[in-house]
Protein backbone atom coordinates (compact mmCIF):
# COMPACT_ATOMS: atom_id res chain seq x y z
CA UNK A 1 0.00 0.00 0.00
CA UNK A 2 1.64 3.58 -1.11
CA UNK A 3 0.97 6.23 1.24
CA UNK A 4 1.53 9.19 0.12
CA UNK A 5 3.36 12.50 1.85
CA UNK A 6 -0.18 14.51 2.08
CA UNK A 7 -1.29 11.26 4.59
CA UNK A 8 2.03 11.20 6.35
CA UNK A 9 1.31 14.44 7.05
CA UNK A 10 -2.25 14.45 8.22
CA UNK A 11 -1.68 11.84 10.53
CA UNK A 12 0.94 13.27 12.18
CA UNK A 13 -1.15 16.65 12.67
CA UNK A 14 -3.35 14.37 14.34
CA UNK A 15 -0.90 12.89 16.84
CA UNK A 16 0.88 16.05 17.34
CA UNK A 17 -2.65 17.78 18.39
CA UNK A 18 -3.14 14.50 20.73
CA UNK A 19 -0.07 14.99 22.39
CA UNK A 20 -0.19 18.74 23.22
CA UNK A 21 -3.86 18.48 24.49
CA UNK A 22 -2.90 15.21 26.11
CA UNK A 23 0.46 17.00 27.84
CA UNK A 24 -1.61 20.45 28.45
CA UNK A 25 -4.57 18.60 30.53
CA UNK A 26 -2.29 16.57 32.33
CA UNK A 27 -0.60 20.12 33.86
CA UNK A 28 -3.69 21.51 34.38
CA UNK A 29 -5.25 18.34 36.09
CA UNK A 30 -2.16 18.93 38.47
CA UNK A 31 -2.88 21.92 38.84
CA UNK A 32 -6.41 21.35 39.45
CA UNK A 33 -5.49 18.84 42.37
CA UNK A 34 -2.62 20.86 44.27
CA UNK A 35 -5.57 24.40 43.91
CA UNK A 36 -8.27 21.87 45.65
CA UNK A 37 -6.03 21.00 48.18
CA UNK A 38 -5.06 24.74 49.33
CA UNK A 39 -8.58 25.26 49.50
CA UNK A 40 -9.72 22.46 51.34
CA UNK A 41 -7.12 23.18 53.95
CA UNK A 42 -7.64 26.70 53.90
CA UNK A 43 -11.33 27.26 53.92
CA UNK A 44 -11.97 23.45 55.60
CA UNK A 45 -13.58 21.95 52.34
CA UNK A 46 -14.02 18.19 51.98
CA UNK A 47 -12.67 17.91 48.28
CA UNK A 48 -11.12 14.25 49.09
CA UNK A 49 -13.48 12.84 46.38
CA UNK A 50 -13.17 15.43 43.47
CA UNK A 51 -9.34 15.22 44.40
CA UNK A 52 -9.64 11.22 44.29
CA UNK A 53 -11.31 11.33 40.71
CA UNK A 54 -8.85 14.21 39.74
CA UNK A 55 -5.86 11.84 40.15
CA UNK A 56 -7.74 8.58 39.04
CA UNK A 57 -8.54 10.76 35.43
CA UNK A 58 -4.81 11.91 35.42
CA UNK A 59 -2.96 8.64 36.05
CA UNK A 60 -5.43 7.02 33.38
CA UNK A 61 -4.16 9.90 30.83
CA UNK A 62 -0.46 9.62 31.84
CA UNK A 63 -1.29 5.75 31.01
CA UNK A 64 -2.50 6.65 27.60
CA UNK A 65 0.21 8.69 26.81
CA UNK A 66 3.17 6.50 28.08
CA UNK A 67 0.71 3.47 25.95
CA UNK A 68 0.03 5.10 22.69
CA UNK A 69 3.40 7.30 22.74
CA UNK A 70 1.70 10.05 21.05
CA UNK A 71 5.22 12.18 20.58
CA UNK A 72 6.74 9.71 18.99
CA UNK A 73 4.09 8.71 16.55
CA UNK A 74 4.26 12.19 15.69
CA UNK A 75 8.04 12.77 14.93
CA UNK A 76 8.21 9.70 13.69
CA UNK A 77 5.41 10.28 11.10
CA UNK A 78 6.80 13.85 10.36
CA UNK A 79 10.30 12.07 9.82
CA UNK A 80 8.96 9.74 7.64
CA UNK A 81 7.21 12.37 5.36
CA UNK A 82 10.70 14.29 5.05
CA UNK A 83 12.02 11.18 3.39
CA UNK A 84 9.64 10.44 1.04
CA UNK A 85 9.73 14.51 -0.15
Amino acid sequence: MYLSTETYHLTADHYKTLTKLAYYTIVLMGIAIVLLNICSFVYSYDARVVIIVLSIVTTLLVGYVSFMNPAVRWQQLRMAALQIE
